[in-house]
């Protein structure tokens, strides 16, 4: 879970904990991109913002997918038709947008487990 907004990071990872998912949360997407280099496989999917200062949600999952193909759940405030292109061509399927809500996204999370 990256999200800049920490506060929004810390409602999505209770509900995504309160159901039996195990979460890291960071607010800095250079720092998860890390965490994930250091174990690639001790994570089964990426939930990050779209718009985050320095490295945005599409760099980061391009640059996870690099390293380890898993699903990817992108989202944002504003999805233009480039942004979600760029997500698309990357293999970024899932993209919601805000606001959501923290059952929202633990639909989501189920469902792009389910479908790889």
């Amino acid at each position: 879970m990256v999200d800049d907004e920490a506060a929004l990071a810390e409602i999505f990872l209770q509900a995504l904990q309160n159901v039996g998912y195990q979460v890291s949360s960071y607010t800095d997407s250079s720092q998860a991109l890390q965490g994930f280099m250091e174990k690639p496989d001790h994570f089964d999917i990426l939930i990050a913002d779209i718009n985050m200062p320095q490295m945005d949600g599409i760099k980061l999952a391009s640059e996870i997918l690099k390293i380890r193909s898993i699903p990817i759940i992108l989202y944002t405030g504003f999805l233009d038709h480039n942004l979600q292109r760029k997500a698309e061509t990357i293999g970024v399927t899932h993209i919601l947008n805000k606001p959501i809500l923290p059952d929202e996204m633990v639909r989501a999370v189920a469902k792009a487990i389910y479908e790889g």
